[in-house]
């Protein structure tokens, strides 16, 4: 389950463990879901915040300069 990319806690639940930590006794990652995961992070890239688009002078008041 785990490497078909089912979350731990749904693991917990379907198996009727009592704490999470009995689960991750069973269920640990292996060298290639590791590599993977690590491939998925280097290739996601973060949303940017907008850019402002106000005006120079509401700017300038919400940062107290005016």
């Amino acid at each position: 389950m785990l490497r078909a990319g089912v979350p731990l806690p749904h693991i917990k639940e379907f198996l009727v463990h009592a704490n999470i930590s009995t689960t991750s006794i069973y269920a640990s990652a292996d060298n290639q879901m590791v590599r993977e995961a690590i491939q998925r992070a280097g290739s996601a890239t973060p949303d940017l915040a907008p850019l402002w688009t106000g005006g120079d002078d509401m700017i300038l008041q919400l940062a107290g300069l005016r």
